[in-house]
């Protein structure tokens, strides 16, 4: 819990609005880590696996453009408390983004093996 001084008993002067005061009143510095890990996380292992080069390709461009949005959620709440858990399914989505390309790899190739097939009868 977060101590304020609110001036008389059950009122409170000010409104935490930050949320990274929120959570480490709430969980403590290990806590505020965590959520940070969590938010970064994707971003750092995306630049890991895509070089910059390859941010522009249409395949990866969407990759990239929720990596910025993510990044932007994580600076813009240092200030603000606008939570919301669509940035938390967009960093589940970059964990597993190379997972995805790999298997859509692999189901391509699947894919031409069975068009070859039916076509030759």
């Amino acid at each position: 819990r977060v101590n304020r001084d609110t001036g008389c008993p059950g009122k409170q002067n000010s409104v935490t609005d930050s949320f990274w005061i929120i959570v480490f009143g709430q969980n403590g510095f290990l806590g505020l880590l965590s959520l940070y890990i969590v938010l970064l996380w994707p971003i750092l292992l995306l630049i890991k696996r895509l070089p910059a080069v390859e941010w522009s390709q249409p395949v990866n461009g969407p990759a990239a453009a929720l990596s910025v949005v993510l990044l932007g959620f994580t600076i813009d709440s240092m200030a603000n408390a606008m939570i919301s858990p669509i940035y938390f399914v967009i960093a589940g989505a970059l964990i597993s983004y190379q997972h995805i390309q790999d298997f859509a790899q692999k189901d391509t190739s699947v894919n031409r093996f069975t068009a070859e097939v039916n076509r030759n009868g």
